[in-house]
């Protein structure tokens, strides 16, 4: 099991390679508020925003490192990158929600795509894209209402003719899902649509995420305590209910069913992370991972996690003070006496042990035991598997 710290240590790098642990990503002195929203399926890049005094502004971390996603201007006409629609399988494109309307910017080779150059006014602002990045679904201001657009880089941008609630994409950019007159359904075009309740999908609920295989779709009721996932090949309606009813909100699905989201206690006015299976029920990701999560502080939210459920995105809370921070788990576990998780036990984490010899509490890398407090124990666990994995 791995730890955090809140000090420059952790924060100045992603480890992405081996082990299971939580870091905090880092954000910008004079900006708060850090929001993940999106991981790329890779588990490479996080976008997300953060906040100053006045604005929010999208942003991405990889390699350990933030920066801003930049304006799109194009000679006397700008958008500000506000905050983030989504993000390719690689990480190297990312839609943006921009004021006044989105674009997509590929990071590798600075490209801006304007999603409607036709009619800025109206507005577009992605919610969902393909995993190659060439497919856009989201919400446009319309005559009487906001109804939900695809974009395609052959194709451009076009509305969908029932869609009124902003929609998701499949992985592979050709089907919709949205909302018709109360019941969840599914476009492969922008004229036609299946209503999904005839299907066993339950009437009145919102598209949320869809696994990359089309398999799990889910679901939840608008300001409801339940959330739901919707089996394709089955027709099955699984319920996802906290053991008192209390609010919840589902925020993804992996590709084996397993979906993610946060959950309000009664009246608690701090959520926490969960995540579910049909096979396991619900989980408070505060107790799955209690060993990482340092002393004092919640995990409130997951926004979201990889396919593989690998990597897992979300918001901590620091309970003293309430600050906010984004953090980046890496659910995979490591060797054991692998204090650094760099797949190898050796020098460099009998010294971590050492180092921290005496030291009490949770989210400790060196407590290697998990029993919070690094001790002869972990010494112990270090020594007995020297030289494993190198």
């Amino acid at each position: 099991m791995r730890g955090i710290a809140f000090g420059m240590g952790l924060v100045s790098a992603l480890m992405l390679a081996f082990g299971q642990r939580l870091t905090i990503l880092p954000i910008p002195d004079g900006y708060h508020s850090p929001n993940p929203r999106y991981i790329s399926r890779d588990g490479t890049v996080v976008v997300g925003s953060v906040r100053d005094r006045y604005n929010e502004y999208a942003v991405y971390w990889h390699n350990g490192r933030i920066a801003f996603v930049p304006n799109f201007v194009s000679g006397s006409v700008a958008s500000a990158a506000k905050t983030v629609g989504g993000v390719s399988a690689d990480g190297s494109v990312i839609a943006v929600i921009g004021d006044p309307f989105g674009y997509l910017w590929n990071r590798l080779t600075g490209q801006f795509t304007e999603l409607y150059p036709r009619n800025r006014s109206r507005q577009p602002q992605p919610r969902s894209i393909s995993a190659d990045g060439r497919t856009v679904v989201g919400s446009i201001i319309g005559n009487l209402a906001s109804p939900v657009f695809r974009w395609k880089a052959d194709e451009g941008l076009d509305i969908h003719r029932h869609f009124g609630f902003s929609g998701i994409v499949s992985a592979d950019g050709e089907t919709i899902y949205g909302q018709v007159e109360a019941s969840p359904a599914r476009a492969t075009d922008l004229c036609g649509f299946e209503t999904l309740v005839e299907l066993g999908a339950p009437l009145g609920t919102i598209p949320v995420d869809v696994s990359d295989d089309d398999e799990y779709l889910l679901l939840r009721l608008q300001g409801g305590s339940v959330a739901y996932l919707w089996q394709a090949s089955t027709r099955t309606t699984y319920e996802i209910r906290t053991p008192t009813n209390d609010f919840l909100f589902p925020t993804a699905v992996a590709q084996n069913g397993t979906t993610y989201g946060y959950y309000w206690i009664g009246s608690s006015g701090i959520p926490r992370g969960y995540r579910w299976h049909f096979s396991t029920g619900l989980q408070d990701l505060n107790e799955v991972y209690a060993c990482l999560i340092p002393d004092g502080s919640l995990l409130f939210t997951v926004d979201d996690a990889t396919p593989d459920n690998r990597y897992l995105v979300g918001r901590l809370r620091r309970l003293s003070d309430n600050t906010q921070f984004a953090y980046l788990l890496d659910t995979r576990a490591c060797l054991p006496g692998d204090v650094d998780c760099n797949g190898c036990v050796d020098d460099a984490d009998l010294l971590m042990v050492l180092f921290n010899f005496g030291a009490t509490g949770r989210g400790l890398n060196a407590d290697v035991n998990c029993d919070t407090i690094v001790d002869d124990a972990d010494l112990l666990m270090v020594l007995f598997n020297f030289g494993a994995g190198c």
